[in-house]
């Protein structure tokens, strides 16, 4: 155990001082006391002074000691009466006269908040073999609940299991070595690992042609972690996929000895979608990184909330940031501050502001939190704040400051290269990043040649009116003009009209574009014509009927259902916003869901299209995003014009328009297939699924419950049923 202890050698007498002797290191919760225990080998009257100062603010604090008697081998706890009461790192100098002998010591704690008032955030520590179990405590401590360990070290059981313990989730890292030459071990360690783990990460260099094979045997255990690809960069990726375009990762992580450039996070998923991998998650971790000191750590809050810009899922840091040999480190603080404010905040857009200063604003519903810091100290803004509520600032730890409110339309924020946190609920400042952000994600659309030429112009001009037109009266017409092209988008692509690394690709891109659209749409406040509840009906139909038809194998089914599950995210999405009296945005969302949706019935066919990977060549995707004129300008890029013609149909705008005559199902248009197939039972007690069979129709079908169904078969009212699917089918039981 990592223990903060002052050893005092008092003749004759030998005393040890421990702060904070209840916790595995010295840090102590903010409504706990601070507490030092002192021991002696012998009577001794101690009395003396102990001296505090912050790291951050530099203010000192002294307290006297009131003289006490601690007696031979009995441990007494002082409790210092009045200590500092902010969250932060803090050093102690106590100063002691013992026997008349006076001795001085310095240690450090933290004091932090109790997790279970702590959000939950998107890091994970990295654990090495070294580590102490304790230092999995300080990890908890701080809302990480996430373990990333080596599965080639020696201390894996034993790391593992004091995880378990702690209900920590763990990320299990394997070479493919390890796969090839030791399966049993690690099935073993599956076996007993399984319901903890969520994810295994494979770092394939070296053996490159064998990484999908590997991958595919992995997938095969009965472990349902998901498997993530280990990338040093966005180039090996390309690469790696150009040489196995069958990969399909869920997750890559972004790991190398240096923090990567965030612009790598946008790379790695643009590269996948070329590989019509859409909803990748891309982790960033830097397994060697150690803070040395207060500056690294708060850059460290910067790195992190540029990777959540990116699109980051995930990101990892070394478990020795909490306490090492030599103590408990700053970082501990820092992350508690953090733990305290972002919680579960999606990113929305970054703040005006000069360009010295970076402000990216993150929000969960109305509420709001912007990350402010600037790259030289004693630097100042003036944020827009018309119409917020809620106005807090918080420092990095966590301690509310003062914050001047006369000003109804601004407020002044103090910033350096430390970041601090303002909260809020709406106003204009949500409404200001987002159109900042459309600007941008537009400008990086027309960046992408490829696409800006393969796509039909129609398409691209309105791209190209996105940003200019949002918030007016024709941004409602363009936001449903282009929901309504992204079912034509999928299409094209399944009939093999446009290749999927175009197609994909514009469909994450215009994807982005409209959920930024929808927070627009909410500053307009103009209701949409469609009630939500209709749209969410609509949306509820196209799922029912990807459910009910699709065809297939698993592999041919990746695309339709992850697309039904990110329609089922969507609604969901709408209905928090209705419940956070964001009608307006709710409505957007459910129109995206709508669109989304559409899209089942393309990836409902049995055979997803399969190109040649020599039709998709390495992308070249601009580490930078082209500066370009505003919201008002042309964001046509330099050196183009007019995007070359080429046929494609872009459905009607979904919204506003007569009410659709409703399609008959697969069912409806093909009674007599459905009757000769229903009855087909090559095996008694066996059903085969066919095209417009669902659970409901074969449970009346048999007389039997339709709970008693999906027990019999392990599913679930939500579970999607296949073609070619066997049924149980046992006798209704009786009453």
């Amino acid at each position: 155990m990592i223990a903060t202890t002052l050893i005092l050698l008092c003749i004759p007498a030998a005393v040890e001082v421990t702060i904070a002797p209840d916790q595995p290191i010295p840090f102590v919760y903010c409504d706990d006391p601070l507490i030092l225990e002192i021991y002696s080998d012998t009577d001794v009257q101690i009395t003396g002074n102990l001296k505090f100062s912050s790291s951050r603010s530099g203010e000192r604090t002294e307290i006297a000691i009131t003289p006490f008697q601690v007696y031979a081998d009995s441990p007494y706890w002082y409790v210092i009466e009045e200590p500092p009461q902010a969250r932060g790192y803090y050093t102690l100098e106590v100063n002691l006269v013992c026997n008349g002998e006076e001795y001085k010591k310095e240690t450090r704690f933290c004091r932090i908040d109790r997790p279970a008032s702590l959000q939950h955030i998107p890091l994970y520590a990295h654990c090495g073999g070294d580590s102490e179990a304790c230092v999995l405590t300080a990890a908890k401590s701080v809302g990480i609940e996430t373990i990333h360990f080596l599965a080639s070290s020696e201390f894996l059981n034993a790391l593992t299991d004091e995880a378990s313990l702690l209900g920590l989730h763990l990320i299990l890292s394997l070479s493919p070595q390890q796969l090839q030459q030791a399966p049993e071990y690690l099935a073993e360690v599956i076996e007993a690992r399984c319901e903890n783990i969520v994810r295994f990460e494979i770092d394939c260099r070296d053996i490159e042609q064998e990484c999908a094979s590997l991958m595919d045997a992995f997938r095969q255990t009965e472990c349902p972690a998901g498997m993530a690809l280990s990338v040093p960069d966005a180039k090996y990726f390309s690469q790696l996929m150009a040489q196995s375009p069958n990969l399909s990762p869920k997750h890559v992580s972004l790991t190398s000895a240096e923090w990567p450039d965030a612009s790598e996070v946008h790379r790695i998923r643009y590269i996948a979608a070329q590989y019509g991998i859409e909803g990748l998650q891309v982790h960033v971790a830097n397994p060697l990184w150690y803070p040395r000191s207060g500056q690294s750590a708060a850059a460290f809050l910067q790195h992190f909330c540029e990777y959540r810009s990116a699109g980051a899922s995930h990101i990892g840091l070394n478990a020795s940031v909490f306490a090492d040999d030599m103590g408990v480190q700053e970082m501990l603080a820092f992350l508690n501050g953090l733990a305290l404010h972002f919680s579960g905040h999606a990113y929305v857009g970054d703040c005006v502001v000069h360009s010295q200063v970076r402000a990216p604003l993150f929000r969960d519903g109305a509420n709001w939190l912007a990350v402010i810091w600037s790259k030289k100290t004693g630097d100042s803004i003036n944020l827009p704040v018309s119409g917020a509520t809620n106005l807090e600032l918080y420092d990095a730890f966590g301690n509310l400051l003062k914050l001047d409110t006369s000003n109804e339309t601004t407020v002044k924020i103090d910033c350096g290269p430390v970041p601090v946190y303002l909260k809020g609920t709406g106003g204009a400042l949500l409404g200001d990043a987002a159109a900042n952000e459309l600007n941008i994600q537009v400008r990086y659309f027309l960046a992408q040649g490829e696409l800006v030429q393969n796509l039909p112009p129609t398409l691209v001009e309105l791209v190209q009116k996105a940003a200019s037109e949002s918030g007016s009266s024709s941004g409602r017409l363009r936001f449903l003009e282009l929901m309504s092209a992204i079912p034509g988008l999928e299409e094209q692509w399944h009939t093999r009209q446009v290749p999927k690394h175009i197609i994909v690709p514009a469909i994450l891109l215009i994807t982005e574009m409209a959920k930024t659209m929808a927070i627009l749409e909410e500053d307009r406040g103009e209701l949409f014509m469609d009630p939500l509840r209709d749209t969410l009906s609509r949306t509820e139909e196209s799922q029912s009927l990807y459910l009910t038809g699709s065809a297939g194998t698993a592999k041919s089914r990746e695309r339709g259902d992850w697309i039904l599950s990110e329609v089922r995210r969507l609604v969901e999405e709408a209905e928090l916003m209705e419940k956070a009296e964001r009608k307006i945005e709710a409505g957007a969302i459910a129109a995206l869901a709508e669109a989304r949706g559409l899209c089942l019935k393309s990836a409902a066919q049995a055979d997803v299209p399969q190109e040649a990977p020599e039709i998709l060549p390495q992308p070249e995707i601009p580490a930078e995003i082209p500066e370009g004129e505003g919201p008002e300008g042309e964001l046509v890029p330099e050196g183009e014009s007019a995007a070359p013609e080429v046929e494609m149909e872009v459905q009607p705008e979904l919204k506003p328009q007569p009410a659709p005559e409703k399609k008959k199902s697969v069912k409806e248009e093909k009674p007599e297939e459905k009757a000769e197939s229903t009855v087909s039972t090559p095996e008694e007690g066996i059903h085969v699924v066919v095209a417009g069979d669902n659970p409901y129709d074969i449970a009346r079908k048999y007389k039997i419950k339709l709970d008693d169904l999906l027990k019999w078969n392990q599913l679930t009212k939500k579970s999607t049923i296949h073609i070619g699917q066997k049924l149980i089918i046992r006798a209704a039981p009786e009453e």
